[in-house]
């Protein structure tokens, strides 16, 4: 009897454990979102400051892309995509860029003749 009750115990802090570490992850993937969206917001409102500016001027701007989150620039809008939720920051002049996924960035803001093109350094 002795041994099945230490099996048992075994197997409820195994699974208390693994319950913990799938909550972690889960609050860290949370964050990480969380910290994304925050982050594409301020990358909107620069885009909308270099409309004001002269053709050619450049800023730089940091940005991590969490995993099973995209970052996109349609017509006049940043937009992102966390899971199978989106939203959309108007920028108010038009911008280009390629589609960024899963990775951390370093973008290079470039104010063009017309609009904002957004590059990767």
């Amino acid at each position: 009897m002795g041994a099945l009750n230490y099996i048992a115990y075994v197997i409820f802090a195994v699974l208390f454990i693994s319950i913990a570490l799938a909550m972690y992850v889960q609050y860290q993937q949370g964050a990480a979102e969380q910290d994304f969206k925050l982050k594409a917001e301020g990358l909107a409102e620069e885009i909308e400051q270099l409309g004001n500016m002269s053709a050619g001027f450049v800023r730089n701007f940091e940005i991590s892309v969490p995993l099973n989150c995209e970052l996109r620039f349609i017509d006049n809008t940043v937009v992102i995509l966390i899971g199978s939720w989106s939203d959309n920051f108007s920028v108010g002049i038009p911008v280009s860029g390629p589609t960024f996924s899963d990775q951390r960035l370093s973008l290079r803001l470039e104010r063009t003749g017309n609009g904002v093109n957004v590059s990767a350094t």
